[in-house]
């Protein structure tokens, strides 16, 4: 199973969940949405361990499609073979540099959750 929380405009929850059915239609899909607040929760189940590349390539597509609207797509659960794929943060673009120099000030020695964060913060 894996779990994603998808972040985007209130305003743009409708269309991109009918654009979800299509592109996932590998899968079981399951769309939990808070549309007030613009989070969906993506459920992809009923996979196995063959269409992990597939799956890394649709999870692809979604979140290049979630950054051409303003958002983000987060995996929050997953196999580690997706993990292995592509990162479960998504892109940062120019803030990892601000984000890492933040880590080395408030963990000079890097004890806490080393490699848990983004890019491998």
């Amino acid at each position: 199973m894996v779990v994603s929380r998808i972040n985007i405009r209130p305003s743009d929850v409708g269309n991109f969940i009918s654009s979800v059915l299509d592109i996932t239609s590998p899968f079981s899909v399951y769309v939990m949405s808070h549309v007030g607040n613009g989070i969906v929760y993506l459920i992809l189940s009923d996979f196995i361990e063959e269409q992990i590349g597939l799956l890394a390539d649709t999870l692809t597509v979604l979140r290049n499609q979630v950054a051409n609207i303003r958002g983000n797509l987060i995996l929050e659960i997953a196999p580690l073979g997706l993990k292995n794929l592509m990162d479960v943060w998504g892109g940062v673009g120019k803030k990892l540099q601000l984000m890492t120099q933040i880590k080395s000030e408030l963990d000079p020695t890097n004890v806490l959750n080393p490699g848990r964060f983004v890019a491998g913060i």
